[in-house]
This record gives C-alpha cells, sequence and structure tokens, in this order.
C-alpha cells in the first residue's frame, strides 16, 4: 500500500460531508498564474485553497480578511490573498491595495488580505497570490483527478484518541475511512499526523 498520496476535489468534498475526527478538514494546491503588469504579463508561483485552510492552520491576515465560508464555491467571486512579500515588492506595502484587483490568467481578482509577513507554508513557501477553489478545472471535475494535498485541525477528543490508539499501534483514523469500491482504494492525503486512507474493498 502506498503509504502517501493525493486527495481528489470530489473525494474532498465527500470527507469534509463524512469527518467525525477533525475540527477543519481543507486542501490544498500549487499553481502558476499569468499576472498582468504595468510592463506586460509575468508569470508568478501561486497556490488554490479551500476557503477555511488558513484557519485551519490558525493563520489570521495581517490586514484585510481571510477567505469567507463559500468563497471557494463555484461561482463564488473571484477573490485573492497577497503573501507579505509581494505587497511589499509589488504594492509598496500600501494599506489602500485591499478592493483594488488584480488580473491573473485574464481574470480580475479583488485583493482582500495579506497574509503576515512571519508566515511560511513549506510545501508552498514561495506562493505570492493565494486563491480558493472557486473554478475547479476540468481535471478536478473528475473523481481519478488528484492533484490536492490534505490538511487537518484534531478535536481535542480526537487527539487524545490519536495518542492512545498510536500508542497502541493501531491506526487511529481508521475509523473515518471509507470505501467506494473496487477501483477506488487509495491514500487521501498527506502532510498530515498519518495517512487517511481508505478501507480495503472487497
Amino acid at each position: 500500500m502506498i503509504p502517501r498520496a493525493n486527495l481528489s476535489y470530489l473525494d474532498y468534498l465527500d470527507w469534509k460531508k463524512l469527518n467525525k475526527v477533525f475540527s477543519s478538514l481543507d486542501v490544498y494546491t500549487g499553481t502558476g498564474y499569468l499576472l498582468n503588469t504595468p510592463t506586460g504579463v509575468e508569470p508568478v508561483p501561486a497556490a488554490r485553497v479551500s476557503d477555511g485552510f488558513f484557519r485551519t492552520l490558525g493563520v489570521t491576515p495581517a490586514f484585510g480578511r481571510d477567505f469567507y465560508a463559500g468563497e471557494d464555491k463555484p461561482g463564488a467571486a473571484s477573490t485573492v490573498m497577497l503573501s507579505y512579500a509581494t505587497w511589499q515588492t509589488r504594492f509598496g506595502g500600501r494599506k489602500d491595495v485591499i478592493g483594488q484587483t488584480v488580473t491573473l490568467n485574464g481574470i480580475p481578482n479583488t485583493v482582500i488580505g495579506v497574509l503576515p509577513q512571519g508566515f511560511q507554508f513549506a510545501p508552498r513557501g514561495r506562493a505570492e497570490f493565494w486563491t480558493t477553489l472557486h473554478d475547479p478545472s476540468s481535471c478536478e471535475k473528475r473523481r481519478s483527478c488528484h492533484n490536492l494535498y490534505g490538511i487537518g485541525r484534531l478535536t481535542t477528543r480526537s487527539a487524545s484518541g490519536l495518542t492512545a490508539r498510536s500508542n497502541a499501534g493501531q491506526n487511529p483514523l481508521a475509523s473515518t475511512t471509507t470505501c467506494r469500491g473496487p477501483g477506488n482504494c487509495r491514500i487521501h492525503a498527506r502532510n498530515a499526523p498519518a495517512s487517511l486512507t481508505t478501507c480495503p474493498c472487497r
């Protein structure tokens, strides 16, 4: 069995509904955009996340706001959060950047917040622009498309159970797994305290 692997968007939605272990469960993926600038178009590193991503990490914007609940749903407005360095270098550290628009891949995105200066998320450490998953790609509309990574915050009760079951040599997250039939037995997340896996299919 592969110890860790990616998560599909549709599986993530199911896991979020079925979740009984985490107080919050979110996803992210790396991406790149073409940013319109006064001198032309420039490729920039970025990340796409679910609406509660920063709350799960316990990160609060330096100013402005976080993504609203539901801001990652199809049809939601296009909004973006800036890294602190990007705010400084591209926008001169101006606080009136909130409410302005930046054009990414030809689509205007409203700037809603700036991340803290000390914020570092190693898997996407150089991301300048953070947007939501509100516009799933054609790949993400298929359950076979595994391009997301999961993060979760354990509830206090689950954390206690995790420690106890880990000490006993058991899989502490086994009770949250699901099986969707042959061909869908796979691991659904990585970068978590333990792998979130499906149950054995029969």
